[in-house]
């Protein structure tokens, strides 16, 4: 599946920085909440009101070793955004899952996009920590030996 370890990170690094939702590095897995991604919740949205990792340089994306990956992202499928959640740009949303598309979105002068809107408050509870991120992926590695 698309979503298979994917994961968003709540930290703060020196290319993206702080995108921070507690003391700690934190990351929701997408398959967590992959069940909160109903018809019900596509909505159409200002990309000016979500802030994604990237915004404030659209010469950063694609980083070296991502150009392929940039080239083929279909920004026809929707990304996953959340509101009330903390951003670095204080928006109203923030990107859970979408960058690539929403940045080839923006350089081809787009204005708004169909998103998943979750609210923040909602899915909180999903966010795990560095070690349990670290045990998750350990996991998902020894599921490809199970018969």
């Amino acid at each position: 599946m698309w979503y298979t370890r994917k994961s968003h990170g709540a930290n703060k690094n020196d290319i993206f920085g702080d995108w921070s939702i507690s003391d700690e590095d934190l990351y929701l897995f997408l398959e967590d909440i992959i069940h909160l991604l109903t018809p019900n919740r596509l909505e159409t949205v200002l990309l000016s009101d979500i802030g994604w990792k990237g915004k404030h340089d659209l010469n950063m994306l694609p980083l070296k070793g991502e150009v392929l990956r940039y080239k083929r992202v279909d920004p026809s499928i929707p990304g996953i955004i959340a509101f009330n959640a903390p951003n670095l740009y204080n928006d109203k949303y923030r990107m859970l899952d979408g960058k690539h598309r929403i940045h080839k979105l923006v350089s081809q002068n787009v204005k708004e996009s169909q998103f998943y809107v979750l609210d923040f408050k909602d899915i909180r509870s999903y966010f795990v920590s560095e070690s349990k991120k670290y045990y998750r992926k350990l996991e998902f590695v020894d599921s490809w030996g199970s018969p």
